[in-house]
């Protein structure tokens, strides 16, 4: 029978991850859990294509991914960082993300990625722990046009659209997630910095399902 886990059971999620540092709300402690997250939990859609319902429920991710050991979706991954770092005292943002890698820009996808907006001090980054193999390693800034040294590939952000700073924008406006890949830049995924309410995650991990078991 599922335990019923606490949603802030940190010592269980740090033994899972193998992390030991410290717990203190800064950026070496934000990039080491990242880096420790995307190394031992692996992104998998197995339930989604055998047909089993994906919840993001705190508890029910807490078990799955933690105490029976398997990997999930990016809403899971996501989900879980989140209630992670809130724990440790960081500001952090669910966000909503259009895919963009291996599709030609004339396709316009749904929003069925997670990723999260973490704040410190004056400065903002974003961490994905569920984009699979491309999930970056380390967060990485939200500065658009600098090229970030990611432990694995290069990473940066393009505008597209009318921004003024990241706060203010037009309805045409994207911000471009992308990683430098063999022969030049790639395109993984869009967003506008819009929060993701919990209402629009439930939405989001029932369009990825279906969008998943269509392919």
């Amino acid at each position: 029978m599922p335990r019923h886990v606490c949603a802030m059971d940190l010592d269980s999620y740090f033994a899972r991850i193998g992390f030991q540092g410290p717990r203190a709300a800064s950026l070496e402690t934000l990039n080491a859990i990242v880096s420790a997250h995307v190394r031992t939990i692996p992104f998998e859609n197995l339930a989604v294509l055998l047909g089993e319902p994906i919840s993001i429920a705190i508890d029910d991710i807490t078990e799955k991914l933690i105490h029976r050991r398997f990997g999930g979706y990016c809403f899971e991954h996501n989900t879980l960082l989140l209630h992670v770092l809130e724990a440790l005292g960081f500001s952090v943002t669910a966000l909503s993300a259009r895919s963009r890698y291996q599709w030609p820009q004339r396709y316009t996808l749904p929003r069925t990625h997670m990723c999260l907006r973490v704040a410190i001090g004056r400065r903002t980054f974003l961490v994905d722990g569920g984009f699979g193999g491309l999930s970056p390693s380390a967060a990485l800034e939200i500065v658009p046009d600098v090229e970030q040294q990611n432990p694995h590939e290069p990473r940066r952000f393009i505008y597209e659209g009318h921004w003024q700073g990241l706060s203010l924008r037009g309805p045409d406006a994207a911000l471009i997630h992308q990683a430098h890949l063999g022969d030049g830049w790639h395109d993984l995924y869009e967003l506008t910095l819009e929060p993701m309410p919990p209402v629009d995650r439930e939405m989001g991990i029932e369009s990825a399902c279906r969008c998943a078991r269509e392919d």
